[in-house]
């Protein structure tokens, strides 16, 4: 082989490909878990999506958006006692943490014969590493959960690598 075939088949036969996803944050959904009441009679106890909704006096969407206040907590407060009607609060009145994720994969392809192939991959999900939040404590009046109201729970995943080979004959 020539010198220029050596050259042509070490750097020749790449691929590359790259996917980038930028997402503005999710809505999220504020209850009230004041547990065992049912305040205008709806039929809902407990703490999920369905559950009774606080009240809401400003906008909560102004909040600091740090991992231990993500949105402003003093904006909502419980239906005051002895009144029987469901909270104010809109549906999803809390836009969640955005996202941001680069995926990157290269290709290395060679030539065995006029039948063969083979093939290198490797795959880089989250290749930056970069910390994308997911969750939002959004529960009002629960003991255990009064002080993460508000608060950051959970990530997305972190940086993802797979390698592998794949044979064409």
């Amino acid at each position: 082989k020539t010198r220029r075939d050596v050259f042509g088949e070490t750097l020749g036969g790449w691929q590359v490909s790259g996917i980038a996803n930028f997402d503005g944050g999710l809505p999220v959904a504020i209850s009230d878990s004041t547990l065992g009441t049912d305040p205008a009679g709806l039929g809902v106890f407990g703490s999920n999506n369905t559950s009774p909704r606080p009240d809401q006096i400003c906008n909560a969407n102004s909040g600091p958006q740090t991992l231990a206040q993500w949105f402003n907590t003093s904006c909502f407060a419980d239906v005051p006692k002895g009144q029987v009607r469901p909270g104010n609060s809109t549906r999803y009145p809390i836009r969640g943490p955005g996202f941001e994720r680069w995926d990157l994969s290269a290709f290395k392809n060679f030539k065995l014969n006029e039948r063969m192939s083979l093939q290198f991959r490797g795959e880089f999900f989250n290749i930056f590493n970069h910390t994308n939040f997911q969750g939002v404590a959004a529960t009002l009046g629960t003991t255990t959960g009064a002080s993460a109201f508000g608060r950051i729970t959970s990530t997305r995943d972190p940086r993802i690598i797979q390698l592998g080979m794949k044979m064409y004959f």
